[in-house]
């Protein structure tokens, strides 16, 4: 456990290193940018004189305001996109530092523009500023998407809900039935929407919680109430029961379950709601939390996740990660 610790904290040096590394370039080529403004000398001052020199100085200041909004607003989406960084390769250290390549290239293609805008016959270094721009533009964008695209293998968790369901249910038909990306799937959680169990050639229901590459599905219901929409329903959807982690229909006591989030999604709470897997949809005796009594509906669509959210997202979900990491060393 140490010596995991420790590898750990190690990772997060090296990607803080590169961090670090990335924010310096930053604030140099803002600095850059500020250095190339001189204080405008006037041989005989006046106010008019020194406002006419600083007119003179318009065009620098107009590139020095967008190469500033540009650097800023790149170090922003870099500072958003390495948010998600969990583990570094080669390819990615130099991909930034191409990147940066291209930041640290704007002082100049910047000063360049200022130096000669008035020269109007010249058009080269509006060229070489605006391909500037561009080729930062390139650099982000193939940053991006060599951090959204490609995982190193890695496993993969999908969870979604309600409409979201709708979109991941084609996401999944796409792209992981019966295709080699499902290896790399630990389980999805599409909830509160019907899945026909034909939709998927490969893909199955979750029926234990050894199991990783399979759908977790349900949508909440209190316990007895069954609605006209799913009565109509051609098919019986799948159901997992999100307590035992099983699609048998065998009741869960609420006292199984630790860990609902309810309201302002700020408190734990204990014990709220049992779960029985019943012809397609998931009951739950009444819920029981502060205030309970006043909660009438019988469709608890809007609290799918929440009445189940610590023994998933805690417990079930870190157990189906761990059986994936034995199958895929």
């Amino acid at each position: 456990m140490a010596e995991a610790g420790h590898s750990s904290n190690k990772l997060h040096f090296q990607l803080d290193r590169i961090s670090f590394f990335t924010d310096g370039v930053f604030a140099i080529a803002i600095t850059l940018l500020v250095i190339e403004f001189k204080v405008p000398v006037v041989e005989h001052p006046t106010d008019a004189a020194l406002w006419d020199r600083l007119a003179h100085m318009g065009l620098l200041l107009l590139g020095f305001l967008i190469s500033f909004c540009i650097v800023g607003y790149y170090w922003s989406v870099h500072h958003r996109i390495f948010g998600y960084v969990e583990k570094y390769t080669s390819r990615l250290i130099w991909l930034n530092l191409m990147f940066l390549f291209s930041v640290v290239l704007l002082p100049f293609t910047s000063g360049l523009l200022g130096e000669y805008a008035s020269e109007t016959h010249l058009h080269l270094p509006y060229g070489i500023y605006v391909a500037n721009i561009c080729l930062t533009a390139i650099m982000n964008a193939i940053l991006w998407f060599y951090l959204t695209n490609h995982n190193q293998g890695k496993p993969i968790i999908i969870a979604a809900h309600s409409q979201g369901s709708t979109h991941a249910k084609r996401l999944l038909k796409e792209f992981f039935d019966g295709k080699a990306l499902s290896k790399q799937l630990v389980s999805a959680y599409i909830v509160g929407m019907a899945i026909d169990p034909a939709y998927y050639s490969k893909l199955k229901a979750c029926a234990s919680p050894q199991e990783n590459g399979c759908i977790c599905a349900w949508r909440t219901f209190q316990e007895g109430y069954e609605p006209d929409f799913v009565q109509k329903e051609k098919f019986t959807s799948i159901v997992t029961n999100p307590l035992t982690w099983n699609i048998q229909e065998q009741k869960a006591d609420r006292f199984v379950n630790n860990g609902s989030i309810l309201y302002n999604f700020n408190k734990i709470e204990s014990h709220v709601a049992g779960a029985i897997v019943h012809d397609g949809v998931l009951w739950t005796p009444k819920p029981k939390f502060l205030g309970s009594f006043l909660y009438r509906t019988k469709n608890y669509h809007i609290a799918d996740y929440n009445f189940y959210y610590l023994i998933n997202f805690h417990g079930t979900t870190n157990r189906t990660i761990q059986v994936y990491n034995r199958n895929f060393p």
